[in-house]
This record gives structure tokens, sequence and C-alpha cells, in this order.
């Protein structure tokens, strides 16, 4: 009877299938394209007529998903945040994040106190510009800049 603990190197076997026991299985025809140095062709998908392309099915899934559920509106209202960037400028727009609008005004964070002051003096311009962006019926008074983690 042997004890557990006393095994010795004849009580096991080397694994059969002609390996050599470093673990490493025989490449299979898979492999081989997988490793080969000859780049794998991609050949462009091709579009029936009359298809739409997958991004467009999914957008109007999305419309009227959202339009199901009256949250259409309220996504119109914040697509000025998707040109947020061209209403502030790259400079502006690194430092900031619009928020939401609440009462005729727009929360936006800022991620320095000096930033929050400097965007006050420029209230008024970035006022006009914003409301080039608007939905008709939204109308922003005024910009309220917070302080925070953007």
């Amino acid at each position: 009877m042997k004890r557990a603990g006393n095994n010795s190197a004849s009580d096991f076997e080397a694994p059969q299938g002609g390996s050599s026991g470093s673990g490493v299985r025989a490449s299979s025809p898979e492999r081989k394209a997988e490793n080969s140095e000859e780049p794998r062709r991609e050949f462009p998908r091709r579009r029936r007529a009359g298809v739409r392309s997958d991004l467009t099915l999914v957008k109007g899934i999305l419309a009227k998903a959202l339009a199901f559920k009256g949250l259409d509106k309220k996504v119109e209202r914040y697509e000025f945040i998707l040109h947020w960037r061209e209403i502030v400028g790259d400079k502006i727009a690194d430092v900031t994040k619009p928020e939401y609008i609440s009462r005729r005004a727009l929360l936006v964070t800022v991620k320095h106190s000096a930033w929050a002051q400097e965007l006050t003096f420029q209230k008024q311009v970035l006022l006009q510009k914003l409301a080039r962006y608007l939905k008709k019926g939204d109308i922003v008074t005024d910009i309220v800049f917070r302080v925070g983690p953007l």
C-alpha cells in the first residue's frame, strides 16, 4: 500500500500523443494561418441596393424607443452638448462640462474656480453662441458655473 506524499517519478506517466512534455500542442491549419507572416485579406462587405447601414437601423430603432417612452424631446433639448467644443472653443471645453438646463439656466461644471470667474465675465458671449445651437422653444438666459470634477 502506498502512502500519500511518497510519490516517486516512476509513479507518474508522461502524457500520450507524441508530446515531449512541453505543454505545446502541435500546430493545426488554423494556427498556421494565424502565425503566418502573410496578412489576412479583409474584403469589404457588399451592400444590396436599398439596404440601409447598421448604424442607420440602430438610429431608427433608438429614435422609436425614445419616442415611445416620451424621451425624444428631452434628448433633443440636450443635443447642443454634442457641439460644446464648437460653442466654447477648445481651451474652455477642456476645463468645462455642461450638465443640465434648469429654470432657463445652464449648469456648467468647471475644473477650477479661476476658470469659473473668467467664464462669468464671458457669460453674455457664451449665451449668444449657445442660442444658435438650442432647439426652438428652449431658452437659456443664464449660465451657472460650479467648481467640481469633470
